[in-house]
């Protein structure tokens, strides 16, 4: 979901993403005989995930080709299917790689800061950002 609204000249943003993620790896018997799962006593379960994405953002225009701004968000990601059950070499990338099954979703806060300059020939962007955690 995406809002905007315009008070000439401050423009206020708004976005809000919610995600689901349903993990339901199909496991074969000769899998777990082949990887090192079972030693490491590790059973592929169900895994669900839900989570929120936000963002907020104040942007001031200043003249007829410059523009101020700053935003603060909070994001959200799951772990994906190969970073929780990876037990094995990844040839593509001659990697071996090991999953880790208690992984939880990731969580982070960030401060975002613009100014901008438009004309009919260029824009220029610059931005300074600082990850809260």
């Amino acid at each position: 979901m995406f809002e905007e609204f315009d008070f000439s000249p401050l423009t206020f943003r708004s976005a809000l993403r919610f995600d689901m993620s349903f993990m339901e790896p199909l496991v074969s018997e000769r899998f777990v005989e082949l990887s090192f799962l079972e030693e490491r006593d590790i059973y592929p379960t169900n895994r669900h995930f839900n989570g929120l994405s936000a963002s907020v953002e104040a942007e001031y225009k200043i003249s007829e080709h410059f523009e101020a701004g700053s935003t603060v968000m909070s994001t959200y990601r799951p772990p994906i299917l190969e970073e929780l059950y990876s037990d094995g070499p990844h040839l593509g990338a001659l990697l071996f790689e090991v999953g880790n099954p208690e992984l939880d979703a990731e969580r982070g806060y960030s401060l975002e800061m613009h100014t901008e300059y438009n004309s009919d020939l260029i824009r220029f962007r610059v931005a300074a950002f600082r990850n809260l955690k």
